[in-house]
């Protein structure tokens, strides 16, 4: 059974904005079946304006969908920007009832070493608000959750395994492999810790002694980089949604996309 790929699309809100129908078309032809959009909830304070007009607006969403739909890209998962996600349940909810949304996924606040446990409590609120309305919620992770330890019942572990277990089974995993590599842990090893939690993947590669560099410099196209995606994709199950999440480009982030979804089918077609 061919593997339905799809792109979370927040490196390149860039270039779907200059041309979203172009956007759409050219991610189908190249294969991918799934867009996973970034959707800004409220008024964008806290965010920089550049990435605030580029984001998604819940009032797009429905039109952006009807273009999808007729190329076979499917929408479903989606990642919330808002400085707080708890009090916008209620525009989450509203917004799932009118798309095909069935999950939301929220990111990490920048101090999070220090404010994980009032974090796991957001997340457990948030994710019992939303299972009301037959939505889910996952946690996508980048770099400080990985790196920073704390200490529980079974030993050493990450924060973003601290706040799984403290929000409760309501609150799924969306793992980001370049991020978790970047922390300092081996991705395949990662996912297959957290077993059940796991809900969906983010491929990203990074490039050699990532650790040691800054900026751009960190990463690579998927494929090109130290990631064993062999070793990664058999720790995937069957069926679990696979997105490509590349932040930087230096070819073209179309050129990359092509490139990245073969080195994946080249290991599960």
């Amino acid at each position: 059974m061919e593997t339905r790929y799809g792109v979370q699309i927040f490196g390149c809100l860039g270039d779907f904005r200059q041309d979203p129908a172009g956007f759409f078309q050219r991610l189908a032809a190249m294969g991918y079946r799934q867009i996973e959009p970034c959707v800004l909830f409220g008024d964008g304070s806290g965010f920089p304006q550049a990435l605030a007009d580029r984001v998604w607006k819940p009032r797009e969403v429905s039109r952006f969908q009807a273009m999808m739909e007729p190329l076979g890209l499917s929408l479903s998962s989606c990642h919330v920007f808002c400085p707080d996600p708890l009090a916008a349940a209620d525009e989450m909810l509203a917004l799932a009832e009118k798309t095909s949304i069935d999950t939301y996924v929220v990111n990490c606040p920048r101090d999070i070493e220090k404010t994980y446990r009032a974090f796991a409590q957001t997340c457990h609120g948030l994710a019992a608000r939303l299972a009301e309305g037959g939505v889910a919620l996952w946690l996508h992770n980048n770099a400080p959750e990985i790196r920073a330890r704390t200490a529980g019942p079974d030993g050493e572990a990450t924060v973003m395994e601290a706040i799984l277990q403290e929000a409760g089974d309501k609150l799924g995993a969306q793992v980001d492999t370049g991020w978790v590599l970047y922390g300092g842990v081996d991705p395949a090893a990662f996912l297959r810790r957290l077993g059940g939690r796991l809900r969906s993947v983010h491929f990203k590669d990074m490039a050699e002694g990532c650790q040691a560099r800054e900026g751009a410099e960190r990463f690579a196209v998927l494929g090109a980089g130290v990631t064993d995606i062999p070793a990664v994709m058999e720790a995937i199950p069957q069926g679990m949604p696979i997105l490509v999440d590349q932040d930087v480009t230096r070819g073209g982030f179309f050129a990359d996309l092509e490139a990245s979804i073969q080195a994946l089918r080249a290991v599960r077609p």
